[in-house]
């Protein structure tokens, strides 16, 4: 609506004087004052307007003085006036008084009767009522509206410029009414109609009164309203018909007046600028904010009144007084105008609050998750570290120590809220805020900072931070708290942290770190792992926040960690506003209390340390004590108010205080902190004029004690000593306070080290040392740790100090220790000193130590002089690059060159004083981070940088990051300059010294680091194959050289002896320096003239020539050969390179013949090859190195190919399989250098024992012949098509020989039972036969063994470790299964092939890499179940432990039987068909269930555990028989080969009974198969039948499948074994039962082949 259709906050009826229905009675009066009396009789209608006028006037005037206005707005008063005089006066007269006498003639009888009378009066009623509708209905309607609403219009007219409109006033006014209408007159019947009502029908001469008295507060209620609509004009807001009437409907006038509901501009001020400083708001656009404020309302709560802070209760903003808020039994604190309160409550948060509000008697619900979340390592436990694990409790108090204790909190701590007087707030409800962000954007960044921030609010509550705390608090340290993100090996926190840094607390949401304490390894001090923290854990101790307490470890991450921060501030902003906070962890700052008083200074070094009490007697300094007290005080409470006058003298031994002032109307203001060691009160004291006479000072920590000494005790103790009287009437000329550096002055000057120094001196030092607080257990110093060098004194506690682990002694109150560390006399520390109970430290950091002595140098002969009497012998520091030169030379650097501490994070001193970056920079303590554009350099004590300046090269482009207090030494290229000119001989060996540091920078950018064996000189093959102490030998004695673009490093044909090692800069080889085409580039890395170096070539074969600035390592063969002499192992290896005779290739018509020899290249011309030839280079290979690999991409213009000219390569398939075997003059690659194989076909690697030499061919001088001749490159491609259609019929017969068998001979396999078909033929093709001729030996037992060998076809023996022969094996033999199963990697047994014999080898490399793939995922599971299944069976011995022998467990024979048993499992129902006898004879061992051994369909026996248990499978076999699970079952097939070859090595005790179990089983078997047999052959000969007698014969004693519900099983292994030929001599360790059986089965012989069936581990049937 429109602001000038706010007429009806203005249309409020203004009611008439009603006087008597005449105009003029005649009245008798006497004098002045009857004339007075009897006016109103006599003139009733001047009277009326009279009245009227003052009346209206008098009560704008009334309204505008309660609106607190300074200056009366005389131009709306007199608006007021005229109102009531032209309408109230006038024109209601005629209505009032002339119309309605006439309309109404019963009215004014009516009016004179008693109420009885006038129930009974019917016509008077009904005047009574005609009267109310007259006035409602039409005066208001149709005349008081219209005329109001004109004058409003006029007055606008008057207020402001209006725009220039054709329609006149009285129109425009009459719109806006006709708008308004039904609102307006809704709301006058709504008030006058029930007040009409009334004053028609009381008596006539109480009508006068009550018509007045209603008139003058509707007439203030118009004014009041009329102010609102001209100030809300000028803030442009807009409001609804019915807000503007709800205050004139339901308020009182002097409630308006009193409360001033409505918002003037300062308060609105207020509010808005409270808003904007919300972090709900943060990034909200300026002006929605300003409509939220327009949005709000207000209300005043008076001194009786609780305010009440829950859900669903509106966002309060103070704008005058002060609220009064109690948390617990802590002290009030008071909020000002512009502080807001309860935006949890607008949130709603207290509902969502409600899981973690503590219970009495029960434990936080964290504190599982805190136990969770810190585990300490067991070896820190009880290793030397063992000490260092109240680290990580110091670290962590609130997770490890709060967290476990019950609490007795029930619900949360009680917050009180009163006002402090009359207080005035504004109230905004959410919807208020969502329905004016609704526009545009803003909506949803506002619910985006909603979000976060109440995310960080759950945080808080989840980790019990605060337990206890009302939300609303929580909500407040919500706002302030920061949400990080931390990466592995980032740092959270850093051990020894000091200052705001170190107070933060950092709470872990997710992730896990590493905690790592700074201890002493024996050696030095490194960083070590002493535990580990999880999520739920809090790093920081909120009691002893700005208690100066370092870190006590540091902590990295070790995942990627999500974790929320609260800075300090915010947590003192909250102690601050609600001290009551403190009740959540007081337990914890009573136990700190009772240690702290322990371990303060006693009062009298205290009042010592004081500069009124510096140069007192000690005896009366100790009097003073002894009337002093030390009291406690928690956050919050008052150590002094304002306005009470005390002459206590108070000393801040421990935390901080706050100095608060009240002022008029702003509520409290913030003054500023007072830190330890500040004195209060002292001025005072000693009657001077205070700094804050009306100040209040307050606790702004957890926790703070302070020393107290009364004034009137004072004075007592005074009058005992006169001598001290006199001075102390001095003290009112003392000025100012010194913040207690009188007292650190003190106790400088007291060290024996600082004896004797001036007072400028000390009070230079003095003013650095810092109070440092250390808990129990941490540690103040670590032996062997190079710190920042600080020197401490101990000023309360006591200390322990520990030397190798063993404790020493104790160190007490003052005493000191570093004095010979912050001197500069050592770098390291030499002992552990660590915290026995709370220890209160003085530390005098050596940077300011540095920073006074540059100040005094006069004082550095007083150190130097201590230094001599230590026995400690100052040297000069030595720069890296200045290592060997003249004692004269160094002693000038470190004269010229100044020395420097810096602050920590800037590139200045400690005072402050900008440092140079243009200079050569040695860093001498801690660490300093270079931060450049694309990278970060980390420079460490020792280390420098920039050097390059001093030869005139740029400097480094970086900021510098100082690690701490960091020592350097700087050296401008004008001290420089200044040191070489007074040593000018030793400037060529200073410049190669820069030369050679310079190199060594380029070696680390390239990962190899200062000390690394050899350096980058390892990039050579040459060199790689040497020991790491050849090669660093050969670093060491090199130097290094600068190329500047275009200067040539070697010359084509030029005679030689250098090997360059590009380490820096960018080259070219130019080749002869004849050839065409495009240079070929060489960068960091490139190694280039090895050949000259060995001496195998004279020159050196290509032109080199630098592109950019080149450092490059220049090894000579003079450097070379002295280290050769040193090191007479490598002669030989190095001298066969230049023995073997080969080639020279230093020129391309040499390269040309030997590339012409090759197949590849025999045909084709000269010319040809001559451009081939250009810009190729010699490489070496180290042995086992890749020349290239197997699917590498090859194009024309990029492939290189090489000729070997020494050494020998192998050709490998994809798994490591060799193909073949490659010798000097063969061409390697040519295939894809000349771009007709898209991609390497086969890795070709330089064989393992020698060092290969080859001649490189480069791409693109490959690709410009085949250019420039392409009638050679169309015969290439035709010799190429021949070799591939060659190598197509090769790979057909290989394919045939694959599927018929090696397949099927892997498909048999045990092993590879359960594999899929892809995979049994992806290990195929990568086999390769093997053949063996008679006699020759195919494995010896005892050698490693990493394949398995399958015999295809052919023969050969077996004989044990001592020779003896025990069997031999045929067709389809498999041996080592177990060394690819991982379980045994050695031979057992000895095998010789007895005729010519082909196999293949399956290595265990090969299994790996194929059961790796993606699609092995099946075959692997079915291979590692494989692997368990014989480690189970080998640690329990089976399956030997199930015979009746009480076989052990451990037994060793049993165990490597158990090795090579195969276990399988039968479903009921399942059968096994033994087929093959190819590795001798086995036995089946039944552990658990029943078989029937079956001829057919012929019970023969029956077999059980405990009963017969034993199964000799090669008699089965003989006789056509069969096994059939009666039940489930589990079997194992134990060979007989096995069992001799364990027993042959170890002589068993149960080896006799398993002999003779065996002889009888076999003996019983063999005779039930007889029997069974006979039966069966008198049944065919009844049958007369020649055809049914052969197919019973097949049926006996053919083959007998395993089937099972159709299914056909097929063997896992084909086995043959031959008639074994009887020995000479009997096999040792073999008895005669076993040997007459092995003897008696090679006599027989096998019936057949046949195929053993593959059973699965489960029992199933599973086809190969």
């Amino acid at each position: 609506m429109d602001p000038d259709a706010f007429v009806h906050s203005l249309c409020r009826p203004v009611r008439r004087s009603l006087a008597s229905p005449s105009r003029r009675v005649e009245r008798r009066y006497e004098g002045l004052w009857g004339a007075i009396v009897t006016f109103p009789k006599r003139q009733p209608f001047a009277t009326n307007v009279i009245v009227a006028t003052i009346k209206t006037s008098a009560a704008d005037l009334i309204v505008q003085k309660a609106e607190g206005r300074e200056r009366i707005d005389w131009q709306r008063n007199g608006a007021f006036t005229a109102f009531g005089f032209a309408y109230l006066g006038m024109i209601q007269w005629f209505i009032y008084v002339t119309l309605f006498s006439r309309l109404c003639p019963n009215a004014i009888r009516f009016a004179n009767l008693p109420w009885a009378e006038k129930l009974k009066c019917r016509a008077g009623q009904i005047d009574l009522v005609k009267q109310t509708a007259l006035d409602n209905f039409v005066h208001y309607t149709f005349v008081y509206f219209p005329v109001f609403y004109i004058i409003k219009e006029s007055i606008n007219s008057l207020g402001e410029k209006q725009k220039q409109s054709e329609e006149p006033l009285v129109t425009r006014a009459l719109q806006k009414y006709w708008r308004n209408c039904v609102q307006d007159n809704l709301a006058m019947w709504s008030l006058w109609i029930p007040f009409d009502l009334i004053i028609y029908a009381v008596p006539i001469w109480l009508r006068l009164p009550l018509n007045h008295g209603i008139s003058l507060a509707w007439t203030m209620i118009l004014a009041r309203a009329l102010s609102f609509f001209l100030r809300t004009r000028q803030k442009k807001r807009r409001f609804s018909s019915a807000q503007c009437w709800a205050g004139a409907l339901f308020l009182t006038p002097v409630q308006l007046v009193a409360m001033g509901s409505e918002m003037n501009d300062e308060e609105a001020e207020i509010l808005e600028k409270a808003l904007v400083d919300l972090e709900i708001f943060q990034n909200c656009p300026r002006h929605l904010i300003h409509q939220i404020t327009e949005k709000a309302t207000s209300k005043r709560y008076e001194g009786h009144e609780e305010v009440v802070f829950s859900d669903q209760v509106p966002l309060l903003v103070v704008l005058s007084g002060d609220l009064r808020i109690c948390i617990g039994c802590a002290p009030d604190s008071d909020v000002g105008p512009g502080s807001v309160l309860n935006v949890s409550g607008m949130l709603g948060l207290h509902e969502l609050a409600e899981p973690f509000k503590p219970k009495a008697g029960k434990s936080a619900e964290n504190t599982e998750e805190c136990d969770e979340a810190i585990s300490v390592d067991v070896k820190t436990l009880s290793g030397p570290l063992k000490d260092e694990v109240v680290n990580i409790y110091n670290l962590c108090p609130i997770s490890c120590g709060v967290g476990l204790k019950q609490t007795n909190l029930s619900g949360w701590l009680r917050m009180d809220i009163k006002p402090a007087g009359a207080v005035k707030v504004a109230m905004l409800t959410l919807d208020n805020i969502e329905d004016v962000m609704q526009k545009g954007d803003a909506l949803k960044l506002f619910h985006k900072n909603l979000s976060r921030l109440t995310d960080h609010f759950i945080c808080i509550l989840r980790h019990g931070i605060f337990p206890g705390v009302p939300p609303e608090v929580i909500w407040l340290i919500s706002c302030g708290t920061q949400r990080r993100h931390y990466h592995p090996k980032e740092t959270l926190v850093e051990e020894d942290d000091l200052g705001e840094e170190a107070d933060w607390l950092i709470a872990i949401n997710s992730g896990k770190v590493d905690v790592e304490k700074l201890a002493y390894n024996g050696e030095e001090a490194v960083p070590q792992h002493i535990g580990s923290l999880t999520e739920g854990a809090v790093l920081g101790d909120v009691c002893f926040i700005h208690g100066g307490v370092p870190r006590g470890a540091t902590v990295r991450a070790h995942t990627e960690v999500d974790a929320i921060a609260i800075p300090p501030s915010v947590i003192l902003q909250a102690l601050a506003l609600f001290p009551g906070i403190t009740g959540s962890f007081m337990g914890r700052l009573r136990e700190i209390v009772m240690q702290l008083q322990g371990s303060l200074p006693r009062p009298a070094q205290a009042l010592k340390g004081m500069q009124i009490f510096a140069s007192c007697d000690l005896a009366f300094l100790r009097a003073v004590a002894s009337v002093s007290e030390r009291k406690v005080f928690f956050a919050g409470d008052a150590c002094r108010e304002e306005g009470v006058m005390d002459d206590t003298l108070r000393v801040i031994e421990f935390g901080r205080c706050r100095v608060e002032r009240r002022v008029k109307g702003s509520g409290v203001q913030h003054c500023g902190f007072c830190d330890v060691g500040t004195v209060l009160g002292e001025r005072r004291f000693f009657n001077m004029p205070s700094k804050w006479p009306d100040a209040s000072f307050r606790i702004a920590t957890p926790l703070a004690l302070l020393l107290f000494i009364p004034r009137q005790s004072f004075n007592g103790v005074l009058e005992n000593y006169p001598s001290e009287q006199q001075r102390f009437r001095l003290v009112k000329e003392m000025t100012k306070t010194d913040r207690g550096n009188a007292k650190r002055e003190h106790d400088a000057a007291s060290l024996s080290i600082l004896q004797g120094c001036g007072p400028g001196f000390l009070q230079a030092i003095a003013g650095c040392i810092r109070t440092v607080t250390y808990k129990i257990g941490q540690t103040i110093t670590v032996q062997g740790a190079v710190d920042s060098g600080s020197m401490y004194i101990i000023k309360g506690g006591s200390a322990e100090v520990f030397v190798n682990h063993r404790f020493v002694k104790e160190v007490h109150s003052g005493d000191s220790f570093g004095e010979l560390t912050i001197l500069g006399f050592v770098k390291r520390r030499s002992a552990v000193v660590r915290a026995k109970e709370i220890c209160i430290v003085l530390e005098m950091p050596r940077a300011a130590f540095i920073a006074a002595l540059e100040d005094h140098p006069e004082e550095q002969e007083h150190f130097q002089k201590i230094g001599r009497q230590h026995g400690v012998v100052v040297s000069s520091t030595q720069w890296p690059l200045f290592e060997g030169a003249s004692q004269k030379l160094l002693s000038l650097i470190n004269l010229y060159a100044r020395k420097h501490i810096t602050a920590k994070g800037h590139w200045s001193t400690f005072n402050g004083e900008q440092l140079p970056e243009q200079a050569a920079i040695l860093v001498l303590r801690g660490e300093i981070r270079m931060v450049t554009q694309d990278k970060e350099l980390v420079f460490t004590e020792g280390t420098c940088f920039n050097e390059q300046l001093l030869f005139g090269l740029p400097p480094l482009e970086g900021r510098l990051h100082p690690q701490g207090n960091c020592e350097v030494q700087i050296m401008t290229a004008e001290i420089f300059d200044r040191v070489v000119a007074e040593c000018p001989n030793e400037r060529d060996f200073i410049m190669q010294r820069i030369v050679n540091e310079i190199a060594r920078k380029a070696e680390q950018s390239m990962g190899f680091q200062r000390g690394d064996p050899g350096g980058a000189l390892v990039l050579s093959t040459v060199i790689q194959v040497a020991a790491d102490d050849f090669a660093d030998n050969l670093r060491k004695r090199i130097d290094a050289r600068i190329y500047e673009p275009g200067q040539v490093v070697t010359e084509a044909g030029e005679d030689g002896d250098c090997m360059y090692v590009l380490v820096e800069g960018e080259a070219e080889n130019e080749g002869d320096g004849l050839c065409h085409g495009k240079p070929l580039p060489l960068k960091a890395g490139s190694v280039f003239g090895e050949s000259v170096l060995l001496g195998v070539a004279r020159t050196y074969p290509n032109r080199t020539r630098a592109t950019s600035r080149c450092i490059a390592l220049a090894l000579t063969q003079q450097v070379f050969q002295e280290v050769l002499e040193e090191f007479p192992s490598h002669v030989e290896l190095y001298n066969h390179m230049a023995l073997q005779g080969a080639p020279d290739a230093g020129s391309s018509l040499e390269l040309n013949a030997q590339l012409g020899k090759s197949r590849a290249f025999s045909n084709v011309s000269k010319d040809f090859l001559t451009v081939v030839c250009e810009r190729a280079d010699e490489v070496y290979f180290g042995p086992g190195d890749d020349i290239f690999r197997r699917g590498e991409a090859c194009k024309l213009g990029d492939a290189l190919m090489y000729i070997l000219l020494q050494g020998a390569a192998i050709v490998e398939g994809e798994y490591g399989d060799e193909l073949g075997r490659l010798n000097p003059g063969d061409v390697v690659g040519e295939g894809g250098a000349l771009g007709i194989a898209p991609i390497r076909g086969a890795t070709v690697r330089a064989w393992r024992d020698t060092l290969v030499r080859a001649v490189r061919l480069h791409g693109s001088s490959v690709q410009r012949a085949v250019t420039a001749f392409p009638d050679e490159y169309e015969s290439l491609q035709a010799i190429f098509q021949k070799r591939a259609s060659a190598n197509k019929e090769v790979e057909r017969v290989r394919q045939k020989w694959l599927q018929e068998q090696v397949i099927p001979a892997l498909n048999d396999c045990r092993i590879f039972t359960g594999f899929p078909e892809p995979i049994i033929r992806k290990i195929a093709e990568h086999l390769l036969q093997a053949t063996y001729t008679s006699g020759q030996l195919v494995c010896c037992a005892g050698n490693g063994a990493d394949s398995m060998i399958i015999f295809l076809k052919g023969a050969a023996d077996v004989h044990t470790k001592s020779g003896d022969l025990i069997g031999n094996l045929t067709d389809g033999a498999v041996i080592g299964e177990v060394a690819v199963l991982g379980l045994f990697p050695w031979r057992t047994a000895t095998i010789r092939a007895t005729a010519n014999t082909d196999a293949v080898l399956i290595t265990a490399n090969l299994i790996s890499r194929i059961l790796q793939g993606d699609d092995a995922v099946e075959a692997r599971k079915r291979f590692e179940q494989m692997q368990e299944e014989r480690r189970t069976q080998v640690e329990g011995g089976m399956p030997l432990c199930a015979l009746p022998f009480n076989v052990a467990v451990k037994d060793v024979v049993s165990r490597a039987v158990a090795l090579h048993a195969v276990r399988f499992t039968f479903g009921m129902g399942e059968t096994f068909t033994p087929k093959s006898k190819s590795q001798g004879p086995h036995y089946w061992i039944l552990v658990q269930g029943s078989m029937n051994l079956m001829m057919g369909h012929r019970h023969i026996m029956l077999f059980t555990p405990g009963g017969t248990e034993l199964l000799p499978e090669h008699i089965a076999q003989d006789y056509g028989a069969s096994m059939h699970a009666a039940t489930p079952c589990e079997v194992y097939r134990v060979g007989f080969y096995d069992v001799l070859l364990a027993t042959s090595v170890v002589r068993a005790k149960w080896y006799k009974h398993f002999e003779k179990l065996i002889e009888e089983v076999e003996a019983k078997v063999r005779l039930k198969l007889q029997g069974a047999r006979s039966i069966s052959l008198m049944k065919m000969r009844k049958s007369r039948t020649e055809t049914n007698l052969f197919q019973a014969g097949d049926e006996v004693g053919g083959s007998w499948p395993l089937q099972k519900a159709g299914q056909q099983m097929v063997a896992p292994g084909s086995w043959q074994v031959a008639k074994l030929p009887k020995c000479t001599s009997q096999p040792r360790l073999a008895g005669d039962k076993l040997l007459k059986l092995r003897e008696d089965f090679g006599s027989r012989g096998p019936k057949g082949k046949a195929r053993l069936p593959s059973i699965s581990a489960s029992g199933r049937q599973r086809r190969g």
